[in-house]
C-alpha cells in the first residue's frame, strides 16, 4: 500500500512538470517534444498501475520488499526537488531513474518467496510485469544505439555483456534471471571502472567532500559509490538516486543466485525478471554515459 501511495505521489509531481513551463508552447526547448513528454507521463503511469495492482493483491503476502521501495520513495524525492521548469538534464535522468525503478518493481515482485511458490500467481505477476516493462522497452530502443557507441568508447566489454544479457533472454535457459543479473551487474562495474579509473578517483577523493568510511569497501578498494560519484561529480542528486538503483540490482543479483539451483526450466517469471535486470542495467548506464549534463 506504502508503495502505491508513493507512486501516486510521483505521478503527481511529473503531471505538474509536464503541463508546465518548460513544455508549453509557442517557444518550448526542442529538447522537450511531446514524445518526451508522453514518454515520462507513461512511465509514471504504468508505476501506479503496478503498485495499485500488487497493494490489492498483497494482503500480507509480501510481495514488495525494500528492494523496490526504498528507489521509489528516492525518486519521489528526487522528482519533487526539480521545481516547475527543471533542466533538460534532470527530466531525461527522471525518465531513464524512473524506468530503472519500474525495472527494480517487477523483479522485486517477482523475487518474493509468495511469488515463487505459486505457479499461477507469478504467471499473473509476470504479465503484469510485462506491461510494466514496455515504455522501459519503447525507451531502451530509443537510446540503443547512443548507448552502445558511448560504452563502446568506453570498454567494448562492456556491451558484449548487455547482448549476452539479451542473448540470454532469447535462448531462455534454466535460472535465465540468473545469468542475466550476472550480466547486468558486471556490465556496470566494468564501465564504471574504465570510467572512474583508481588513480583519478583518488586525486579525487581528498577534495570531493565525501567521508572517508565511504571511499573502500572492506577489501580495501574503491567502493561502486565513489566510482559513480566521480563520474557524475557535480550533480549529487543524480548520483545518489544512481548509487540506489546500482544497489539494488546487486540485491536482486544476490537472491537470483539464490534461487537459480531450484530452478529446472525457465520460468516466465525468470524470463520477465531477466528483463527487468538487463533493462534496468541499461538505464543505469544511459544515466552515467549518455544524457547530457548541463
Amino acid at each position: 500500500m506504502s508503495a502505491w501511495r508513493t507512486s501516486l505521489q510521483i505521478e503527481s509531481v511529473i503531471g505538474e512538470i509536464i503541463k508546465g513551463p518548460v513544455f508549453k508552447v509557442p517557444t518550448p526547448p526542442v529538447w522537450a517534444t511531446e514524445e518526451f513528454r508522453k514518454s515520462l507521463g507513461l512511465t509514471v503511469h504504468r508505476q501506479v498501475y503496478m503498485t495499485d495492482w500488487l497493494a490489492r493483491m498483497d494482503s500480507g503476502r509480501g510481495l514488495l520488499s525494500e528492494i523496490s521501495s526504498r528507489p521509489l520513495s528516492l525518486y519521489r524525492d528526487y522528482v519533487g526537488s526539480l521545481g516547475d521548469s527543471p533542466t533538460r538534464f534532470g527530466l531525461d535522468s527522471s525518465l531513464h531513474t524512473g524506468l530503472g525503478v519500474n525495472g527494480l518493481l517487477g523483479a522485486d515482485a517477482l523475487s518474493s518467496e509468495t511469488v515463487l511458490g505459486d505457479a499461477d500467481l507469478e504467471v499473473e505477476v509476470a504479465d503484469r510485469v510485462d506491461d510494466l516493462l514496455s515504455p522501459q522497452q519503447a525507451g531502451r530502443l530509443d537510446v540503443l544505439e547512443d548507448l552502445r557507441r558511448a560504452l563502446t568508447s568506453i570498454d567494448t566489454k562492456v556491451v558484449e555483456m548487455l547482448e549476452g544479457g539479451w542473448h540470454v533472454v532469447r535462448q531462455a535457459p534454466p535460472a535465465a534471471a540468473e545469468m542475466a543479473a550476472q550480466c547486468a551487474v558486471e556490465s556496470i562495474d566494468r564501465a564504471i571502472r574504465a570510467a572512474a579509473p583508481d588513480s583519478e578517483v583518488e586525486r579525487w577523493l581528498p577534495t570531493s567532500g565525501r567521508p572517508e568510511k565511504e571511499w573502500r569497501s572492506s577489501n580495501g578498494r574503491l567502493t561502486r559509490a565513489v566510482r559513480i560519484r566521480y563520474i557524475m561529480r557535480g550533480h549529487k542528486d543524480e548520483a545518489k538516486m544512481t548509487c540506489t538503483l546500482v544497489d539494488n540490482i546487486i540485491a536482486l543479483q544476490t537472491q537470483a543466485t539464490a534461487r537459480a539451483q531450484a530452478i529446472k526450466h525457465a520460468s516466465a517469471g525468470d524470463l520477465s525478471m531477466a528483463r527487468c535486470l538487463l533493462g534496468t542495467a541499461e538505464h543505469i548506464l544511459t544515466v552515467l554515459f549518455v544524457i547530457e549534463r548541463d
